[in-house]
């Protein structure tokens, strides 16, 4: 998925979580927090008028 946003010029940052399944389950606590912290930039930052 990455590699088609990029591929159409659409801004996305991709943050793998060791051993993380689908919504984090099972992922590195202090990678999960880093996951939410730059989501939560990305979306103030994009979605804000």
């Amino acid at each position: 998925m990455a590699d088609q946003l990029k591929q159409h010029g659409v801004r996305s940052v991709l943050l793998p979580i060791e051993n993380g399944e689908h919504g984090f389950g099972g992922g590195n606590h202090q990678q999960i927090a880093e996951a939410y912290d730059t989501m939560r930039a990305f979306i103030i930052e994009h979605l804000r008028p």
